[in-house]
């Protein structure tokens, strides 16, 4: 069988409803690592929040942070780094004009996090390195990789109106959440697979991934085989994905892989 290159979301879909590995899965995909296929994955979280799993995985391939925002190898520095920033005057500007349509905000650097008032969800999902706390204007200093928004729904509209006026920045909502962050127009998973990709030399005839959510779909256009979770919260699933037959939380990956011969 050729090398493939599978990548792996998270939450929802690498992760059960425990953010944990489920068990099947786990063996399955130390066994595909060690018959050389890569293995890698693919999230929105910083690297911090990964690396657990990461190395619970037995993991040497390159990984996806942030959405696109960064990509590297934690063990091959000789593997170029990708990364992407927003700049700080707009992260300043949105957070300074939603001020009292918020219900909290974030954004970080490499070395740390920025929140106008504590967070513990974005603490926990997002750990924080070091942590600063204060109005956007006064306390960052430095462009950042993250720009995230709690915002209730009647102040979405507004939110989003004002997210999109600092083009190349644009609105994104979490699904099934009242968060929502903001991306850098064509940055995003599937732009950081082409670049592995193109770098590990694997065709896009040989990439499975995996996803359970709208931040998934370029990744998985860039798979031969792109594959939705069963339990995705999304209402609509364009044709062109698959269905994993079981969900996260009973061995969708590992069923799947299995269903695929390996």
């Amino acid at each position: 069988m050729q090398k493939k290159l599978i990548a792996l979301d998270m939450d929802g879909t690498l992760l059960n409803d425990e953010l944990e590995i489920m068990p099947k899965t786990k063996e399955i995909l130390k066994r595909l690592t060690d018959e050389g296929h890569i293995v890698m994955i693919s999230s929105g979280r910083p690297f911090r929040s990964i690396e657990r799993f990461y190395k619970d995985l037995g993991l040497k391939s390159p990984v996806i942070c942030l959405n696109g925002m960064r990509t590297f190898s934690p063990f091959d520095p000789s593997f170029p780094e990708l990364e992407f920033k927003f700049k700080k005057e707009d992260v300043i500007d949105i957070a300074t004009r939603c001020r009292g349509k918020l219900l909290s905000c974030m954004s970080e650097s490499d070395t740390k996090t920025y929140q106008e008032v504590k967070d513990d969800y974005l603490s926990w999902f997002f750990p924080f390195l070091d942590l600063e706390i204060g109005p956007m204007g006064e306390i960052l200093k430095e462009d950042v990789k993250t720009a995230i928004w709690n915002c209730s729904e009647e102040n979405l509209g507004f939110l989003q109106s004002v997210v999109n006026e600092h083009y190349p920045m644009v609105w994104r909502k979490w699904t099934g959440s009242t968060y929502s962050e903001a991306f850098l127009d064509n940055v995003n998973k599937g732009m950081a697979i082409k670049y592995v990709q193109e770098r590990l030399g694997i065709s896009i005839e040989n990439t499975i991934a995996f996803g359970d959510s709208i931040n998934d779909f370029e990744m998985l256009d860039r798979a031969g085989k792109g594959y939705i979770m069963k339990n995705t919260f999304l209402s609509h699933i364009p044709e062109k994905y698959m269905i994993t037959h079981e969900d996260n939380n009973h061995e969708g990956i590992y069923e799947t892989l299995i269903e695929l011969g390996f």
